[in-house]
């Protein structure tokens, strides 16, 4: 967010302005990384390893989400 907000007029504003600017990412950076540790040491960020090779779709909503995805052994022509 801090490039974005400089990148589009870095002549309009000081320079000093420019690194307070580009500091709004490091904020972000750092609020962002403390909030995910908070919830990784409370309730988990991953799913458990039997969904993860399940399928998120197939073990929350007990559907296929892209059926016409899966992989199927073509028939031997060679016969």
């Amino acid at each position: 967010a801090g490039l974005v907000a400089i990148t589009a007029g870095p002549t309009m504003v000081e320079h000093y302005w420019a690194v307070i600017i580009g500091a709004v990412g490091a904020f972000v950076f750092a609020v962002s990384w403390l909030l995910w540790t908070a919830i990784e040491k409370t309730i988990g960020v991953r799913v458990t390893y039997n969904v993860e090779q399940l399928g998120q779709d197939a073990a929350e909503l007990g559907i296929e989400a892209y059926p016409e995805f899966v992989l199927m052994p073509e028939p031997d022509d060679t016969e």
